[in-house]
C-alpha cells in the first residue's frame, strides 16, 4: 500500500508544505497508488503526536465520532479534484474549513488494511489575512499605471544589462513591527511571458535603494527573493544563495512573520512553499518591490479580498461526507493598489 501526495516541493526546505489563508478552506491531497478502493480501509488523519486524537477517523465504512474537538464540523474526506473517483479510487484527501492560525501543524495521513499500511506527512502553513499594500516610489524610471495597479520600468530607461537595476524600487507605506502580514504579486500578464527580472521582499524602514549589491544584505536591513534572468534566483543572504525554481512562479505570495523572524515565499499558482528566510528583525520593516528592466510583463501587486467565514463554495469538490462548504477566495486579476506619487 503506497500513498502519494499531489504536491512535489522544489525549494530550499526539505519539508512538504501546503499554504492556505486564515478563514479559507484547504484540501490536503493524499491517495493510494496504484488505485484501489479505500472504502474498507481505516483512514486516520491526525496532527503531529496526536495519533489517538485524530482530526478525522474513517473506519467501518463511515466517519467515526472519535476526533479532535476543534475539527468537528470542519473536517471531511473529499476528492482532490473533479477527475477523482473519491474513496472508490483510493482518494483519501482531507478537507479543512474555516482555517485559523491554530491549524498550522504537521498533518499525518495514515491508511491501514488487514496486512499493510502506509503514512505520509504534510506541513500546513497558515498565512495571515489579506493585506492591502500601499507603496511609495520616487525613481523617475519607475512607472506606475494611472489606476495605480501596475509597476514597471520606463520605456525610456536604458539598462546596460550588466547588473540588476537595484535603483528601481518601490517601498510599502505600511510599517510592520509585529504580527503576520501577507500579500501577493502577479509576475505575468495575459498573453505575455512571465517576468524574468524582479525583487520582492521587505526592507527596514528608512533604508534607501542603492546601486551597490554588496549593501543589500540582512545585516543592513534587506531581506528579499530576486529573479535575475530566466533561470537564476537568489536570496540576499551573506553570501547570496543561487538556485533554480521549476515551474517559474507566475504569482508569488509573501508571508512576513515578524515575531518569529521569518519571511516566506509561495508559488500561489502551484500552491507550493518555495523558501523561508530566517532572520531577527529590528525596528519597522516595509514591503519591497522592484520590477527589474526589459520584461514584457509588468509587476502587479494584488489587493486580495479577505476570506469570508461563511461563504458557500460552488468551485470546491463535493465532500465524501457532508460538510458545510466555504469558498476558497481567489485574488482578483487587478487590484486597488495605491501609490503615493512623490
Amino acid at each position: 500500500l503506497k500513498l502519494f501526495f499531489q504536491i512535489q516541493i522544489l525549494s530550499l526546505s526539505l519539508s512538504l508544505s501546503l499554504m492556505s489563508h486564515v478563514g479559507s478552506t484547504v484540501i490536503l491531497p493524499c491517495w493510494i497508488s496504484p488505485p484501489e478502493s479505500a472504502e474498507a480501509l481505516e483512514i486516520r488523519w491526525y496532527r503531529n503526536d496526536q495519533f489517538n486524537n485524530p482530526v478525522l477517523l474513517y473506519n467501518y465504512g463511515k466517519i467515526q465520532d472519535d476526533q479532535e474537538e476543534p475539527y468537528r464540523n470542519r473536517s471531511s474526506l473529499t476528492p482532490r479534484s473533479d477527475q477523482s473517483g473519491g474513496l472508490k479510487d483510493g482518494d483519501v484527501s482531507l478537507r479543512l474549513e474555516k482555517l485559523s492560525y491554530q491549524d498550522e501543524d504537521l498533518f499525518h495521513c495514515h491508511v491501514s488494511g488487514e496486512s499493510s499500511y502506509d503514512s505520509k506527512v504534510v506541513d500546513l502553513k497558515i498565512t495571515g489575512e489579506w493585506l492591502k499594500v500601499i507603496c511609495e516610489h520616487s525613481h523617475p524610471d519607475l512607472k506606475v499605471s494611472k489606476d495605480c495597479k501596475i509597476l514597471r520600468d520606463s520605456k525610456d530607461y536604458h539598462h546596460t544589462g550588466e547588473e540588476f537595476p537595484f535603483q528601481l524600487c518601490a517601498f510599502g507605506a505600511q510599517r510592520f513591527s509585529s504580527g503576520r502580514h501577507y500579500w501577493e504579486v502577479d509576475l505575468v500578464k495575459t498573453n505575455r511571458p512571465p517576468k524574468n527580472f524582479w525583487i520582492i521582499g521587505v526592507v527596514k524602514h528608512g533604508n534607501f535603494t542603492t546601486r551597490d549589491r554588496s549593501a543589500l544584505t540582512p545585516s543592513r536591513g534587506f531581506w528579499f527573493l530576486c529573479s535575475d534572468g530566466p533561470h537564476d534566483f537568489y536570496t540576499n543572504t551573506d553570501p547570496w544563495i543561487r538556485f533554480s525554481l521549476t515551474p517559474r512562479p507566475e504569482r508569488l505570495g509573501v508571508l512576513l512573520d515578524y515575531d518569529d523572524g521569518q519571511l516566506s515565499f509561495y508559488n500561489v499558482t502551484e500552491n507550493k512553499h518555495l523558501l523561508t528566510i530566517s532572520s531577527r528583525f529590528s525596528g519597522s520593516v516595509v514591503p519591497l518591490f522592484n520590477p527589474g528592466a526589459g520584461d514584457q510583463s509588468p509587476l502587479i501587486i494584488l489587493d486580495c479580498p479577505k476570506p469570508e467565514e461563511s461563504a458557500e463554495s460552488s468551485d470546491n469538490p463535493k465532500p465524501e461526507e457532508s460538510a458545510e462548504s466555504s469558498n476558497n477566495p481567489k485574488p482578483e486579476e487587478s487590484s486597488e493598489f495605491d501609490f503615493l506619487m512623490l
